[in-house]
């Protein structure tokens, strides 16, 4: 069964143990309190759907910006192509105005084989081709810094692009720790939890990232945010007495508690209790201050899941 099935079950499990006589006659107030568990599921799966509504919409930009590179590529082959040939026709212009030159050269050495008119259309004839060239020659430049610009603005914007597109991988990075980041377990270590020992748990129904830890007992905050933090403890009412626990941050206690009933009876009594709560990372926080650690039930339960990160 998937990890966050299995979360969904326990926290059904814990709300169900809200209803139940807390000692206080409170039940308008557990109901309250159970409606807002369940936004916070709702919010969690939108927070899931939104994800992969991103990760498509990365997909498809990174793909629109290997396509504009592949593009760009491509005119920058073409424009050295066509510079090539430019280049290759401007020296050949250059090798007909030397030789046309040189023929002028020996026609005013011996003006006795050629007219004036002769002289002056072939002057006019040099005359246009230097023009052409420099003409060629501003053309060529031109082009070349049209290209230059171009090439520019697409490296600028492949830059802008690929910071968008880490921008983004890290909010889905964000998202992907805030969907996952929270642990549920249980079956209580009865030789654990009285005075300012934590309570260690020998079962887990879901633990990613590790960041319950099994040894201590503690839930290690390793990303700062808002927690929807709670437990239930389950005692036997075969055995007389009330059992009360309550929750330590860092080695100290902090107003949060739940205890059991103390009726007998051949059936089992519960208490139960969950709350807000601002972690930053390093932060500990577990179940301690049992009154009676040894007659907690496999039942019993702690369970927190990051509800929105700070930071």
């Amino acid at each position: 069964m998937p990890k966050l099935a299995i979360l969904v079950i326990v926290l059904g499990y814990t709300a169900a143990f809200l209803i139940q006589d807390f000692g206080f006659n409170q039940t308008s107030t557990l109901n309250g309190q159970h409606a807002t568990v369940e936004d916070s599921f709702r919010d969690l799966v939108a927070l899931i759907v939104e994800e992969k509504r991103m990760r498509l919409k990365l997909e498809a930009r990174l793909n629109d910006a290997e396509n504009k590179i592949t593009q760009m590529h491509l005119f920058n082959a073409a424009v050295s192509n066509e510079l090539e040939k430019e280049r290759n026709e401007l020296q050949q212009m250059k090798i007909v105005c030397n030789d046309l030159r040189l023929e002028i050269d020996n026609i005013t050495a011996d003006k006795s084989f050629v007219s004036l008119q002769t002289l002056n259309s072939i002057q006019t004839d040099v005359e246009n081709i230097t023009d052409i060239l420099s003409s060629l020659k501003l053309e060529d430049k031109i082009r070349h810094e049209e290209a230059t610009q171009l090439n520019r603005t697409l490296v600028e914007n492949i830059s802008k692009i690929n910071g968008q597109l880490q921008n983004a991988n890290n909010s889905l990075n964000s998202i992907r720790a805030m969907k996952r980041h929270g642990f549920s377990v249980y079956s209580p270590d009865r030789k654990s939890g009285s005075g300012t020992t934590p309570v260690k748990f020998g079962g887990i129904f879901y633990n990613d990232f590790n960041v319950f830890n099994m040894t201590t007992g503690m839930f290690d905050c390793k990303l700062s945010g808002l927690y929807i933090l709670t437990f239930s403890i389950v005692k036997s009412n075969e055995i007389e007495g009330s059992v009360t626990c309550r929750v330590y941050k860092n080695g100290h206690r902090i107003s949060v508690f739940a205890a059991t009933i103390a009726a007998g009876g051949y059936f089992y009594s519960s208490g139960a209790n969950y709350f807000l709560y601002q972690l930053y990372v390093g932060d500990h926080v577990y179940i301690s201050g049992c009154n009676l650690p040894d007659r907690l039930q496999p039942e019993t339960s702690f369970t927190g899941f990051l509800l929105s990160p700070v930071g």
